[in-house]
């Protein structure tokens, strides 16, 4: 439930360069956009077992491979509140299956959302730069094979929720 003065996003619209809308991503794919852009943002990551954690920041490092100048990496760090958990105490074994699921969930919605934008021939992260970087001169991103790796680390709640 929205209040009447609230609003409340169902999506955001990628527009080519002339202006067209190029593709219409919904509510997780604009949230996994945001993580691939390194914007922070407290968002809920939900877990396969219930469990919800909140990003706390982001960073991401876009760059392509010494050895192979055609797989583009893209690295994601982030930090995450344990917003939802079964048990108020974690224990390190806790800590580190929290860590390893939200690195995985954050890692689906990242590859599913790096497929999207490829098939669409739709770059948004500045992946142009990255190969300008590398020493590309030319670059297709339907040719590239874009490879996500993601790390999560959970922390106790530590700021109030809204």
């Amino acid at each position: 439930v929205v209040p009447k003065t609230g609003a409340e996003s169902s999506g955001t619209v990628v527009f080519h360069s002339v202006g067209r809308p190029a593709l219409h991503l919904d509510r997780q794919e604009s949230i996994a956009l945001r993580w691939l852009l390194g914007i922070p943002g407290r968002s809920v990551l939900k877990l396969n077992d219930g469990t919800a954690l909140k990003t706390t920041w982001t960073s991401v490092k876009t760059q392509f491979t010494a050895k192979d100048r055609e797989h583009l990496q893209i690295t994601i760090h982030a930090q995450a509140e344990a917003y939802s958990v079964p048990s108020p105490i974690i224990d390190s074994r806790t800590l580190s299956q929290l860590n390893q699921q939200a690195a995985d969930a954050l890692l689906e919605r990242a590859r599913r959302l790096v497929s999207k934008l490829t098939a669409a021939n739709t770059d948004v992260c500045e992946w142009h730069e990255a190969a300008r970087r590398a020493g590309l001169t030319t670059f297709d991103l339907r040719t590239v094979q874009v490879v996500v790796v993601s790390h999560v680390q959970t922390v106790p709640r530590v700021a109030p929720t809204f």
